[in-house]
């Protein structure tokens, strides 16, 4: 087996253990000491009943598939949490973004340390994606643009050359190839070939400044993507040269939320502030879908964005508004 098949492998794992976690996190938060609104998850890779929340009271851990939850706080000097990544090869090892920067964790989240150095004062990390190949490569979205660390976060450098916008509400990896990432800004897509260091638009076919709430990555096509955006969703299948719109269906457009099933790569679920809606044909059509006893999920199941690797991904929720 190649090193890029283990690799698409790896992550068409990791997004099945996100999606099980998305469909399960409204019947635990209620009664399993979880508070504040959810604005990311991660999995642990080697030992997937644990599970981390970043929400609006800091950082809370699961170690029985969500039924439980602690807050592990210890030194994050803000608790806003928006973003979690895991590394996927030492999961104990751990990122958090925070209004007050990034912090990492190297035992499990019982403590953490600031890793900010490089980081503009005040910068609200959105979204924090790892390299499966190197994972002490990572890169930071923020308000402030795209931000890279070769050193598990001890030094940040700005990666922004090309970006059209500078606000990054998503990041992505591809699955085959580290060096190839797109990232979803408030005025389209922007695509990389070189590990960040150029960026290129690739919004043939999106709306005129659309913003770009969500990307997801079929997890064994990487050619395939999907883009949320205030507009409806958009599918590209050569690598986000071309997007078209695929709504039929959809009653609310506001996407604040994608995901694949990892089983059957046809199967795709958007969120939005009204509830879940579900496609079976690849985004063709589109079918309102309850959870639960015919309640709609909570707002806290909203925005998934696969981190195309692994079980260590992070769902990331809608985010609080800036202040």
């Amino acid at each position: 087996m190649s090193q890029v098949t283990r690799r698409i492998i790896f992550a068409f794992n990791a997004v099945s253990l996100l999606f099980t976690a998305l469909l399960t996190i409204a019947h635990s938060q209620s009664s399993g000491g979880l508070e504040g609104s959810i604005a990311a998850l991660a999995i642990d890779p080697q030992t997937p009943t644990t599970i981390y929340a970043g929400t609006g009271g800091g950082v809370f851990k699961s170690t029985d598939s969500g039924a439980h939850w602690s807050a592990m706080n210890i030194g994050l000097a803000d608790l806003n949490v928006e973003a979690i990544a895991i590394d996927p090869r030492t999961p104990t090892t751990l990122y958090a973004g925070t209004y007050g920067g990034v912090f990492k964790s190297t035992d499990s989240g019982i403590h953490w340390t600031a890793v900010n150095t490089g980081l503009p004062a005040n910068t609200h990390p959105y979204v924090l994606v790892i390299d499966s190949r190197t994972p002490t490569t990572l890169y930071m979205g923020s308000g402030d643009g795209v931000f890279k660390s070769s050193d598990g976060g001890a030094h940040w450098v700005a990666v922004n050359t090309g970006l059209t916008d500078t606000k990054i509400n998503s990041l992505l990896i591809d699955p085959a190839n580290p060096s190839v990432l797109y990232a979803g800004t408030g005025a389209g897509v922007c695509k990389s070939t070189d590990a960040g260091a150029h960026w290129i638009p690739h919004n043939v076919g999106l709306p005129d400044t659309a913003e770009i709430s969500a990307l997801v990555v079929a997890p064994t096509n990487p050619r395939t993507l999907y883009a949320g955006t205030l507009q409806g969703i958009y599918k590209s299948t050569d690598g986000g040269a071309h997007w078209s719109a695929m709504n039929t269906g959809l009653t609310d457009l506001n996407i604040e939320a994608l995901a694949i099933d990892p089983r059957t790569a046809t199967t795709l679920y958007g969120g939005t502030a009204s509830g879940l809606h579900k496609s079976s044909d690849g985004g063709e059509t589109w079918g309102a879908l309850q959870l639960g006893g015919g309640h709609s999920p909570p707002s806290g199941t909203a925005r998934v964005e696969r981190q195309p690797r692994r079980a260590g991904s992070a769902c990331r929720c809608p985010r609080k508004s800036d202040t």
